[in-house]
C-alpha cells in the first residue's frame, strides 16, 4: 500500500523535533530515520529521554543546541508538551533581542542630541552608514525571505535589525567621536539667513547661517546674549571643527562683525 511521506524539508526546527517526539517509531521505522537525517543536517543537537505511559513509551525531545549558527530564536519556541527548548538558546535569542532595542534607542537618542553638538555629518559620513546598512540587507535579506527553514529567516531578520540598529546608532557616533580627534579648528564668515525662536524637537533658539564658501548650517542652541543681538543679513564669524566626516559649530561662538 502507498505510504504518505511529509515533505521533512519544509517543516522548521520545532516541527522536526515536535515529530520526533510523536511519531510511532515501530510503525513508521523510515519516518523516523527521514526526521533524524534532517535534523543531522542542520547540524541540531538534541537529547530524547525515553519514559512509559502505561505500556506505551513516550519520547521527550531537548534541543541543546545548533550548529554552526542557526540558533533557534524565542519567536519560534512554540513547543508542544513533548519537547523542551534549552534555556541557553533563548537567553541568547533574549539578549539579542534587548541589545536591538537598546541600540535603537540610544541611537536616535544622538541623533537628537547631537543636533545640540551642531554636529553636522558629512555626505562621506552617510555614505558610510547606507554602505554598513546596505551590505548587511544584501547579505541577509535572501536568508530572510527563505521559506524553507524558518528558524534561519527568524535568526536573519533578528540580526539584520541589530545591524541596522548599529549602522544609525553606533557607526554615526563612533565616527563623530573620530571627528573630534582628527577635525581642524576654522573660524570662517558667514551670513544670517534666517532666526527661529521657536523649538524644533531638541533645536532650538536656532539660526541659518550661509557660509562664506556656499554651505548652509543650522546652529541650534545659540545663548540668549548671541541670539538677541543676531538679525538676518548681519555677518558674524563662526568658530567650526572641520574633518572628513562633518563640521561642529560651535554655538557660544558667534561674533558678529561690526559695519
Amino acid at each position: 500500500m502507498f505510504e504518505f511521506t511529509p515533505d521533512y524539508s519544509s517543516y522548521s526546527t520545532t516541527e522536526l523535533l515536535n515529530s520526533l517526539s510523536l511519531v510511532d517509531r515501530e510503525r513508521f521505522a523510515g519516518r523516523l530515520a527521514d526526521i533524524r537525517s534532517e535534523l543531522a543536517r542542520r547540524g541540531v543537537r538534541y537529547e530524547e529521554t525515553r519514559e512509559m505511559d502505561g505500556d506505551k513509551p513516550r519520547y521527550k525531545v531537548k534541543l541543546l543546541k545548533t550548529v554552526p549558527s542557526e540558533n533557534l530564536s524565542k519567536q519560534w519556541q512554540q513547543t508542544s508538551h513533548d519537547v523542551e527548548i534549552g534555556d541557553e538558546d533563548e537567553k541568547e535569542a533574549e539578549h539579542l533581542g534587548d541589545a536591538t532595542y537598546w541600540l535603537f534607542a540610544l541611537g536616535l537618542l544622538w541623533w537628537f542630541s547631537s543636533w545640540n553638538d551642531n554636529f553636522h555629518p558629512s555626505l562621506l559620513t552617510k555614505s558610510l552608514m547606507l554602505v554598513f546598512i546596505g551590505l548587511f540587507v544584501f547579505m541577509l535579506l535572501p536568508k530572510v525571505l527563505q521559506r524553507n527553514n524558518e528558524d534561519l529567516a527568524d535568526q536573519a531578520r533578528k540580526t539584520l535589525l541589530l545591524m541596522v540598529a548599529i549602522g544609525i546608532g553606533v557607526l554615526p557616533f563612533s565616527l563623530a567621536q573620530l571627528h573630534k580627534v582628527i577635525a581642524a579648528s576654522t573660524k570662517p564668515n558667514a551670513t544670517v539667513l534666517e532666526i527661529y525662536n521657536g523649538n524644533r524637537w531638541s533645536c532650538n533658539e536656532r539660526v541659518l547661517l550661509e557660509i562664506n564658501d556656499g554651505r548652509m548650517v543650522e546652529v541650534c542652541g545659540v545663548p540668549s546674549y548671541i541670539f538677541d543681538r543676531v538679525r538676518p543679513n548681519d555677518q558674524v564669524q563662526i568658530e567650526q571643527l572641520k574633518s572628513v566626516f562633518g563640521i561642529t559649530v560651535d554655538s557660544g561662538r558667534i561674533a558678529i562683525i561690526e559695519k
